[in-house]
């Protein structure tokens, strides 16, 4: 009993240091070669990447289309809203407009019945992505489970293929191994 509680600290330590140096890293989640343009205009972008969380990354890509959109150097995007878990807001802003031109274009893009607005005309858009990326995920997440669980098995000792193998993997299954 003593061992099972020293491992589970072990594990519980390692985790929460692991956690806790993912969290002090600094980098964007996301492939951009899966980010997907839904809407792209002069004042404001709807971007999709089918990775949860993506909207630095998407960020980086949505200047990009901004400076390329707005033929200026000088534009930048800001992330106004996430409408999903992969799919994000954001509003093209110019440091050649003068002052009252950004204010403008903030008031604007920026106000929340204006994205609400985006949002409802384009719903349908947004939850065909968004249902397909959480599909994705959730078929990853299945095909990992069962390798592990597989693994496992063949670390136990049964022979892929015999009666044993598959008894154990459908036990680990179920969760009752």
């Amino acid at each position: 009993m003593k061992a099972i509680l020293l491992l589970l600290l072990l594990f519980t330590f390692d985790a929460f240091a692991y956690e806790k140096k993912a969290e002090s890293i600094d980098f964007p989640i996301g492939n951009p070669s899966k980010t997907v343009i839904l809407i792209s205009k002069a004042e404001y972008l709807l971007l999709h990447n089918p990775e949860p969380f993506a909207y630095k990354t998407m960020l980086y890509q949505a200047t990009v289309i901004c400076r390329k959109n707005n033929d200026d150097i000088n534009n930048s995007a800001q992330f106004m809203k996430e409408l999903g878990i992969f799919t994000a807001y954001f509003v093209c802003l110019s440091d050649n407009d003068n002052f009252d031109n950004i204010n403008n274009s903030i008031n604007i893009f920026t106000a929340e019945e204006f994205i609400y607005n985006i949002r409802s005309e384009n719903y349908n858009l947004i939850n065909k992505y968004e249902t397909k990326a959480r599909v994705t995920i959730k078929q990853q997440r299945l095909e990992n489970e069962a390798k592990i669980t597989k693994e496992h098995c063949s670390r136990l000792g049964f022979v892929d293929g015999s009666n044993d193998y598959t008894d154990c993997v459908i036990q680990l299954s179920k969760g009752t191994l």
